[in-house]
Formats: structure tokens, C-alpha cells, sequence
């Protein structure tokens, strides 16, 4: 996964008022389904890192396609830093993390600043929920709705924003057909989040498993 997120790097962040903003969404290790207290993660953990501190972060999950599912996993409720996402919702998870912390810390490492994740991600489903227009595309609409949300009121400091990147993470829960599309559905949900999202012409993605 650092292979792929690494290719990210190449986009030259720049400095000034404009926030660089990296979309995080997909499925299950996406939304990061940890043990309660993340035992044996040393100096893993979300907020156990200094840089945490410095990454503006917003983020918004849900567990299912649902009312409650959304209300079970929570929202930021704007801009917040990098940090443990609310759990509770499934047993032994008392919170969640994912791909975001490894990510962020390696882009404030290289050198990068004035970078964001707005991360909006699900419990599970096959990539059909991000498909737009298909018979349930809640995931797609869930994306687009918690980007916009988030440029609304951009963090301190920041008067314009770019949608940079696209973190994708989903698989596990593809049915064949999900399986054997793929690739298509992806570069389909690249294509239709570039014209749906504000500065996102230049959007550019990477996707694991």
C-alpha cells in the first residue's frame, strides 16, 4: 500500500493558501477495523504521532447505507486533526483508523504542507455502493456530499482549495461481477468525482485491496 500512496507525491504540493485535500474512502480497512485499545501498535495509533497534530482532518463514516448506520460511526463535525475515528458500533472496535495516519505522516515527512484527508468511508459493501447512478449508489453521493461539506469552511488560513487525490480502498466485500468490473468502476468514480467536486479537474487516484 506505501507503493501506491507513494505515486501521490509526484502532484509537487504547494505551498500557500490553497489546501491540497486528499480523499479517503472505500471499505473495511478504509474505515480501519481495530482491536479495542490497538493493543501492540507502538507509536502507531492514531494521535500518537507529533504530525498529527499539524494535518487538518475531516471525517464522516458510516456503517451501513442506513439513517443509523450513518449516525453509528459519527462525523468530525468539521475540521478536526489527524485522530481515532468513533467505534463502538461493531464488537471489539472502540474505535477506528486506517490508511489516512500512515499516509499523512509520510507526505509531512517528505517535506509537504498545507495537505488535508477528509475521509468518508463504510463498514463494508461492494464498489457498486460507489457507483454512480447504480441501483444504490449511497456511497457515491455519501463522497461527494462530505467533500463538500468539508470546503465549505475551509481550516484557518486557507481561502481555495484543490482536490488532489483519490485514496481508494475497497475489495474485500466484491461480488463477481463488482470483482470483474473493477477497474471500470474506478475509473468511472475518478471521472465523475473530477466533474461532481469543485477544483477537482486535476484529481488523480490510486486504489489497493
Amino acid at each position: 500500500m506505501r507503493v501506491l500512496w507513494m505515486g501521490l507525491l509526484l502532484m509537487g504540493l504547494a505551498s500557500g493558501q490553497t489546501l491540497k485535500i486528499f480523499v479517503l474512502t472505500g471499505q473495511s480497512n478504509s474505515l480501519g477495523t481495530l482491536a479495542a485499545t490497538d493493543a501492540g501498535m507502538q507509536g502507531l495509533p492514531a494521535g500518537s504521532d507529533p504530525v498529527d497534530a499539524q494535518v487538518p482532518f475531516f471525517w464522516d463514516n458510516r456503517a451501513d447505507g442506513t439513517p443509523a448506520g450513518d449516525a453509528a460511526l459519527g462525523d468530525s463535525g468539521g475540521w478536526v486533526t489527524l485522530g481515532p475515528q468513533t467505534g463502538g458500533h461493531y464488537p471489539g472496535n472502540d474505535d477506528h483508523w486506517g490508511p489516512e495516519i500512515g499516509f499523512a505522516r509520510m507526505l509531512w515527512r517528505a517535506g509537504y504542507r498545507d495537505f488535508a484527508v477528509v475521509k468518508a468511508s463504510r463498514g463494508g459493501g461492494g464498489n457498486s455502493f460507489w457507483l454512480k447512478d447504480s441501483a444504490d449508489d449511497h456511497m457515491y453521493d455519501h463522497v461527494v456530499a462530505t467533500v463538500n461539506a468539508a470546503v465549505s469552511a475551509l481550516p484557518p488560513g486557507y481561502t481555495d482549495h484543490e482536490i488532489a487525490g483519490l485514496l481508494y480502498l475497497q475489495g474485500e466485500s466484491n461480488d463477481a461481477t463488482e470483482a470483474d468490473e473493477a477497474g471500470v468502476r474506478f475509473s468511472a468514480l475518478l471521472a465523475n468525482l473530477r466533474n461532481d467536486l469543485a477544483n477537482a479537474a486535476d484529481l488523480k487516484g490510486v486504489f489497493g485491496e
